[in-house]
């Protein structure tokens, strides 16, 4: 995606915060899950996917809805982040198109000398889905009912790869490559929207922000239509451009090693405090990295990096919108 695409998006996801209230579903008990031995599903009903190769998950993807959220955001990146990183939906779904064409329906028979790889396999995938083939159905399903975990061994050589399904392993499959190319083909940084957090301004009751040592406080009752940049009072339309500034830089890439950057103070702190009951607040730092980026700490964890000079920008916004008034 490039620069300008993905500025656009994460900006129009952006303003859909300050005109959607928040989600009204409550976190439920995880629900047993049956055992799928010939698992069917369509994309709308997968809920949670797991992948795994060198015997080891390296993602997973969930719903989790949450009252404090809206419907959009309920999609969390829980391996290997955490619950404040946003998914690109366009891009999970994709991967979940091409889960959900992949066929168990006619097993097949490999010759007796054939090494499946299946016995010793470091490479699967789990997906807990609704158990409906009806699009409409799935969609409405607020939890899962079926989870299956699929096997997979070797490729035949024909364009196919061996597959089994845990506790029905007698029954062997042949997968298409392409389709499984298009579920593991990309990293964990490819299904998160390029943005640090996501959160609706309706939770929020103010923004505390740090900058070159200044403080700054931004007051928020969306219900009261009220807002302050500072102690200056403020419309609805300036207070969400500049909110929409404060979560619109854009993540560039994963963090290579530990940063370079002299200076340990933050060059710019933004704390989100939140007004609703189980909304956690979430703190955003941006440190020096290197002479082009800045990484980016969210809640205590660096994972990503950002360009310096968006954060530079961003200050000056900021300074400019309320300094006069902090």
């Amino acid at each position: 995606m490039g620069k300008k695409k993905g500025k656009l998006l994460a900006a129009g996801v952006i303003s859909m915060i300050l005109l959607l209230i928040a989600g009204c579903s409550e976190k439920k008990q995880e629900p047993e899950l049956k055992q799928a031995l010939k698992p069917q599903f369509v994309s709308g009903g997968i809920r949670s996917v797991s992948l795994k190769k060198g015997g080891e998950e390296f993602l997973r993807i969930s719903r989790v809805p949450e009252e404090y959220k809206m419907s959009f955001d309920y999609w969390e990146v829980l391996n290997p982040y955490d619950e404040n990183m946003t998914v690109d939906t366009e891009a999970m779904f994709q991967m979940f198109e091409a889960l959900s064409s992949l066929s168990f329906d006619t097993p097949v028979k490999a010759a007796e000398d054939t090494d499946t790889g299946l016995q010793d396999s470091d490479m699967g995938f789990t997906v807990d889905y609704v158990d409906t083939l009806d699009a409409s159905s799935a969609q409405k399903a607020d939890e899962p009912d079926t989870r299956v975990e699929v096997i997979l061994g070797k490729e035949d050589g024909k364009g196919g790869r061996y597959a089994a399904v845990s506790g029905n392993k007698e029954q062997i499959y042949l997968l298409p490559e392409a389709a499984l190319m298009m579920i593991y083909e990309k990293e964990p940084f490819d299904y998160l929207l390029k943005i640090p957090v996501l959160i609706s301004a309706d939770t929020l009751k103010k923004i505390e922000i740090t900058a070159g040592g200044v403080r700054y406080d931004l007051a928020v009752d969306t219900k009261r239509d009220v807002y302050k940049l500072g102690k200056k009072e403020a419309g609805k339309k300036e207070f969400a451009a500049l909110y929409q500034k404060l979560a619109g830089i854009m993540l560039v890439s994963e963090t290579e090693g530990e940063r370079r950057g002299e200076k340990e103070e933050a060059e710019l702190t933004i704390n989100f405090r939140r007004n609703t009951k189980g909304a956690p607040d979430v703190q955003v730092s941006y440190y020096p990295y290197d002479e082009t980026y800045d990484s980016v700490r969210i809640n205590g964890k660096e994972w990503f990096l950002v360009r310096r000079e968006d954060v530079a920008e961003l200050a000056e916004e900021i300074e400019k919108a309320c300094g006069i008034n902090r």
